[in-house]
């Protein structure tokens, strides 16, 4: 995949910092997500998952895992939800992650959704977009 035309470098996020160190676990059902302060879901999806980190940001030690990101199909989200930033994250294990905003009603979220799309670690996440789960509320509908 190429990077889109205008993009530029940002430095790292929290979220970023450190690619999923634990195996994504996937949800089956049909969900629904909701930004915090609002009651009008930005995705619906039958393909949900969660990804965690180690509590203490290590690699090592993985007895507290907290959540950290849901993961979806780009297609699940509303069209209108998702906007390119026009920045991109260059991580040096999973390579290249596109930043994106979310604009929900009057609000924008700047940088807050993102997609791999280049993975050597075989985490599944390349091609999904990603969604700081601290942000957003998850619903089983």
């Amino acid at each position: 995949m190429t990077t889109p035309e205008g993009t530029q470098p940002v430095q790292q996020n929290h979220l970023w910092q450190h690619p999923p160190q634990l195996p994504l676990r996937s949800l089956q059902g049909s969900f629904q997500i909701t930004s915090h302060g609002s009651s009008i879901p930005i995705a619906k999806s039958h393909k949900l998952f969660q990804t965690y980190h180690a509590s203490n940001n290590t690699d090592t030690d993985t007895s507290n895992p907290s959540l950290i990101a849901w993961y979806l199909p780009l297609d699940d989200l509303r069209p209108d939800v998702l906007l390119p930033s026009g920045n991109i994250f260059q991580c040096r294990i999973q390579g290249d992650c596109w930043l994106f905003n979310l604009q929900i009603c009057d609000r924008s979220l700047c940088d807050s959704a993102w997609m791999y799309v280049e993975n050597d670690l075989g985490t599944g996440v390349n091609g999904l977009v990603g969604l700081d789960a601290s942000l957003f509320s998850m619903e089983i509908c």
